[in-house]
């Protein structure tokens, strides 16, 4: 599917919605360059699965779960982690694994190693900077 955003909310909306589809164990794979919505995405989708907390890009702290009834949301920014090394120290390898967990993976490219292995419910979120007040979004199910 792909859409047209001109604003933050609509990448919230189209976000939030996309979040009411997926099932426990599902991945998404967050692409685009900086700036270009990945982090609007992440709070749209949030919302969507019932987290009530404020959505941060966890740049810094490599990933953030966010704990809900049935399931965990878990935020990761893996832009840090070019040595796939680093990525089994911070216990990535079972987070995604984790069949109860919904991962919203940014810059997974530096952990490709990783999501080849997936086999199952995994989606690639393409996010694309136009201009200043378009993004184009495509949502693609890959696995």
């Amino acid at each position: 599917m792909k859409y047209l955003s001109h604003n933050f909310k609509e990448t919230f909306d189209i976000a939030f919605e996309f979040a009411k589809t997926l099932k426990r164990g599902a991945v998404i794979l967050a692409r685009g360059e900086m700036g270009a919505g990945k982090t609007a995405f992440a709070k749209g989708l949030a919302k969507g699965l019932g987290v009530e907390k404020e959505i941060t890009s966890p740049t810094f702290n490599i990933m953030m779960v966010y704990p809900l009834d049935s399931l965990d949301f878990v935020h990761i920014d893996a832009y840090r982690l070019e040595d796939p090394k680093a990525w089994k120290n911070f216990g990535l390898d079972e987070v995604i694994g984790d069949q109860y967990n919904i991962c919203y993976i940014e810059w997974d490219q530096f952990i490709k190693e990783y999501i080849d292995v997936l086999r199952r419910n995994v989606y690639v979120v393409n996010l694309k900077y136009i201009s200043e007040k378009e993004r184009e979004i495509e949502i693609e199910k890959i696995l």
